[in-house]
């Protein structure tokens, strides 16, 4: 499953109802990508929502119990 980033697409219908269509465990990296506009919106500098991914990654991988 999505422990620390993934992106959903989906629609919202008149009726207010959400239809999930695509979950993806990654999204746009591209400098122009629509995921570092939603993180300058909140704050974030490329550079610290990058290295937010990295210290989620290496937490979880460190959590894992077992040969994987």
């Amino acid at each position: 499953g999505f422990r620390s980033y993934g992106r959903i697409d989906g629609f919202l219908t008149k009726d207010g109802r959400i239809l999930i269509t695509d979950p993806n465990s990654s999204s746009g990296m591209a400098p122009s990508s629509f995921f570092f506009e939603q993180a300058a919106s909140a704050g974030m500098l490329p550079t610290m929502i990058i290295s937010t991914l990295i210290r989620n990654a290496i937490r979880i991988h460190q959590e894992k119990k077992g040969p994987l």
